[in-house]
């Protein structure tokens, strides 16, 4: 009789003993609860996960304060008036030079909000001399560089667009001796550039394009320069954006090392002191 009940009962057991396995890897699933093996694996660290690895030790690109130098070749015109209201719009005391060739310079001071944007002042001046003429455009104010190519197109994360905008001034007079009115006047300065940065640690080289406006009553002064830009960075190592984990994606934490007190013990307890 004992025989034929553990016949009986011993496949009930096996499938018993089945599905309450099931049931506990399903509820370790539904919960989003590690295995207990699985909780015993050690974390990936810092250098062996990439992901941990880019977003702890990736550097911003462009970070801290920011300062600029530009110099190089400049193509300019001034026309206008003399400063005075009286010969403002008389064709006979309208001046204006031919297409003059000169050189530029300019500077800047700033910061790097982000990767992508520096906001700072500068200050910009053309000057342009030839048998004939003497002649300027200078002005100052505050200037945005954006570097839209960052994370979007790496390749590219060092082409840079500026915007100028401030005072500006322009002047031109004639070098012939006699009565000859100048052209003067002083407003607004607005400039537009696209340069390119080739990083070397903190500093940056490339070659910049720019136009530079000065609309004012009297006269009006464009200028067009092809420039060599050198810039730096009190920040930011320049080698890589940063890159962050993706969305979702939780940082690792590396794991404490296990304990070598077998399980069930209380740890060793300290010797007395002497």
């Amino acid at each position: 009789m004992n025989r034929r009940v553990a016949l009986i009962f011993a496949p009930l057991s096996l499938v018993a003993a089945a599905l309450t396995g099931a049931s506990e890897a399903f509820a370790q699933q539904s919960t989003g609860a590690p295995a207990a093996a699985a909780t015993n694996a050690p974390t990936p660290s810092g250098e062996e996960d990439p992901v941990y690895r880019n977003y702890e030790t990736g550097d911003r690109r462009r970070d801290g304060v920011n300062v600029f130098l530009n110099g190089g070749f400049s193509l300019g015109h001034v026309a206008g008036y003399p400063t005075d209201v009286k010969t403002l719009n008389q064709a006979g005391f309208r001046s204006a030079t031919p297409l003059l060739a000169g050189y530029t310079w300019g500077l800047g001071i700033g910061g790097s909000l982000a990767d992508t944007v520096n906001v700072g002042v500068f200050f910009q001046r053309h000057e342009y001399s030839s048998p004939s003429w003497n002649a300027h455009t200078s002005g100052g104010g505050l200037r945005v560089d954006l570097f839209p190519f960052v994370h979007a197109v790496p390749k590219l994360a060092d082409l840079g667009f500026a915007g100028s905008f401030g005072v500006g001034s322009t002047y031109a007079k004639v070098k012939k001796a006699g009565e000859y009115p100048d052209a003067a006047g002083t407003q607004s300065f607005v400039g537009l550039a696209a340069f390119w940065e080739h990083r070397i640690g903190p500093l940056g080289i490339g070659p910049e394009l720019r136009v530079d406006y000065v609309p004012s009553t009297y006269a009006d002064g464009l200028s067009a320069a092809l420039s060599v830009r050198i810039s730096g960075y009190t920040a930011g190592r320049g080698s890589k954006a940063r890159v962050a984990p993706p969305e979702g994606t939780q940082t690792p934490v590396p794991a404490t090392p296990p304990s070598e007190t077998p399980p069930g013990e209380a740890p060793p307890k300290a010797p007395p002191a002497l």
